[in-house]
Parts: C-alpha cells; structure tokens; sequence
C-alpha cells in the first residue's frame, strides 16, 4: 500500500495527537517494509520534540511538505491534490480534523470528545456546535474508524445515532520511559530546581486536566507532609487559563509547589523515573499517556476512576475520585505514606505496560488500513 500520513500535527501546539502521529508512523514504516509511507507535514510550524529528520530516514517513508494548518479551510483543497499526485491508496488521519474531497478511502482516529462530554472547557457555543458537526462528518466519510479506547467508542455511540464500526486501537509507549538509576535522572533534576520525593503531574492547564482541584487538595495535606515533598507540573501552560503556579502562590504553597512548563521528551523521560508518584487528575481521558508512561517508568500511580483512566491503570494504581479534592488528596496521601505500596505498584504498572507498544497499535491500524483500501467494510 502506498498509505498518505497526516502528519502535520508533529508539531509543538499538539504534543499528544503529535506523539500519536509520530510514533504510529515509525511503527508503520518498521512493521510493513513492503508499504510506502508519505508522511505529510507542515514546514513552517515550530516543533521541537519530533524528528522528522529521523523517520524520513526510513527507507519506505517520503516526507511531503503540506504548507496548510490541519484546521484551515484551505487544507481541504490542497491536501487533495497532493495526496492525488503520490497516488496514495489510503488515507491516515490521527485527529478527526480530516481533508475534504480525498481521493481515496479515509481512516481516522478519535482521540476523545472532550469538548463535547466537557463544554464548559470547549469556548464558546459556537465552536463547539461545529466541533460536532466536524465529528459526525468524519465519521460519514471514513471508511474506518479508530477509537484510542472503549471509553471513547461508548462515547461515540452514546452521542451521536447510527456510528460506523470502530476498532479499539489502544496507544503505546515508547522504550524511552523506562525506571533509570540516579545517574541518568540526578542531573536532569538538578537543571530544573527539583528535589526528591516529589509527585509528579504531566499535563496542561486546560479545564479539563483538572489542575486546580488537585493544587487544593495539595494545600490540604499536613503542612510538615507538603514541606517533606514536593509536587512538580509538567507540560505547557496555556494562557488562556490560569498560570497553575498562581494557583499554588495563592493557597499559600507554591515554596512547595514547582510548574516547570513544557520539557524535552528526554528530560520528561528522567522527570518520570527519579518520581516517587505520577498523579493524574483529569476529569476526562481518551487514553490518558501519562499514566502508562509513568507506570513504564516503574513509577506508581494515582489517577483519575474517569473515562479511560481506569482502562489503562486497571488495578495497577490507586484510582480516585477527581471532582473532591478530599479524594485526591486521601489518594496522594496513601501512596506519600506508604513505600512498599509505591513500590509493588509501580511494579505492576511497569508489567501491564510492556503490553502496551507501538508495533501492536501498529498493526491494528494496518488491519484498518488495508480493509479500508480494498473496501472489505
């Protein structure tokens, strides 16, 4: 198969549907040396954490320049033609922002609907009622759908009449998070201003990822507890919300309290293994990476008992409920107290991890690929 890959969501502004899209095209090019893969992407867009250099090193992968943001008007037209031009036979879409007017069957994958299940975090009426409308028309003109877990397709098949067939597609985790020893991580630590223990977060400030509730129930642990760890954020802050390091500043522990913003992925892989808990509080999760990256790390884990949180965690973690803070915070608390249960946790994270790879998401996506290619649906 000559497969198109929409490939420009490799970029900064979208770290997870980017780290889906990137990872998923190397395991493509590995898995299936016979196919050719045309991974579109966009030139101009700012993008330090992908290697694209690095995947069109693969001998069945042609990079293709796409000038043309994957939610503009003017992308349907072009992509179009481009993808006409390398006679591609399929088409990869990783977000449900897919082109118009392809001239081959679409497969697409569904992340999650959170602008749906969670309007208040989605802006204004408007942009969510063509959020849903965008939806349902990919779903009509896909000719496979890819959900990343059981929680998204009931989702799909709760709000919207007549849905196609999906396939549960669950994501994979990289060999780089992995548990390490204080050489490797000592001096990443060192760079940040970080100090063991500490819980770490992997998130944005979105609404939904829940930040706020989970620095309450930080400020409502015993003072001599919070003065012992540390509680370290991950991942980009986005202007739009508040600063999560305001919100620590004005409960009075943000001594205790470090944001870091968005980190390299090698720095994010040591910031995972020198942590002693990984909590993720979000209120809802297509899949919910973090977590498994943290439970690869060998690291325990508390999260969220919403949408595919419990999925992926399973009882390999301490499950809570993310609308109380008195929830996270008892949940925080029982991992901080007790070490031999950070410690057989973070064992059965790692062991339910290692099913978790690229080559079977991989190969799942194939399958979809090719039925979707020979119109066997």
């Amino acid at each position: 198969m000559r497969i198109a890959v929409d490939g420009r969501y490799m970029k900064d502004h979208y770290p997870g549907v980017g780290r889906y899209a990137y990872s998923l095209a190397q395991a493509l090019a590995m898995a299936a040396p016979s196919d050719h893969l045309v991974v579109l992407y966009d030139p101009g867009a700012p993008n330090t954490r992908f290697d694209l250099a690095r995947l069109a090193g693969c001998a069945n992968v042609t990079l293709l320049s796409a000038p043309y943001g994957p939610m503009g008007l003017r992308q349907h037209l072009a992509v179009s033609r481009l993808v006409r031009r390398e006679g591609c036979s399929v088409f990869l879409a990783p977000h449900w922002s897919a082109p118009r007017g392809l001239p081959c069957p679409l497969v697409v994958t569904i992340h999650d609907l959170t602008p749906w299940v969670l309007p208040e975090g989605g802006g204004p009426s408007w942009r969510r009622w063509l959020y849903r409308c965008m939806v349902r028309g990919v779903l009509r003109r896909a000719a496979e759908v890819n959900v990343s877990s059981r929680a998204t397709e009931r989702d799909l098949q709760r709000l919207i009449e007549r849905t196609p067939a999906m396939t549960v597609v669950p994501l994979g985790v990289d060999a780089a998070f992995h548990p390490r020893d204080a050489a490797a991580w000592g001096p990443v630590l060192a760079r940040w201003g970080v100090r063991r223990p500490y819980v770490l977060c992997v998130s944005s400030n979105r609404p939904h990822k829940n930040l706020g509730r989970l620095i309450r129930a930080w400020a409502s642990l015993p003072a001599d507890r919070r003065a012992a760890w540390q509680l370290v954020l991950a991942g980009s802050v986005d202007p739009r919300w508040e600063d999560p390091q305001e919100m620590a500043r004005g409960l009075g522990v943000e001594a205790c309290v470090r944001r870091l913003g968005a980190v390299s992925d090698p720095d994010l892989a040591a910031l995972y293994a020198g942590a002693d808990v990984c909590v993720v509080p979000s209120l809802y999760e297509g899949f919910g990476l973090p977590a498994l990256e943290a439970m690869a790390s060998g690291v325990a884990v508390a999260a969220s008992d919403r949408a595919a949180l419990p999925e992926v965690v399973a009882d390999a973690g301490v499950l809570f409920d993310p609308t109380t803070e008195e929830a996270i915070g008892s949940a925080l608390a029982t991992l901080m107290d007790n070490a031999a249960l950070r410690e057989r946790l973070g064992a059965a994270g790692r062991q339910r991890a290692a099913a978790y790879t690229w080559g079977r998401t991989a190969a799942l996506v194939r399958g979809a690929l090719e039925r979707a290619a020979r119109g066997a649906r």
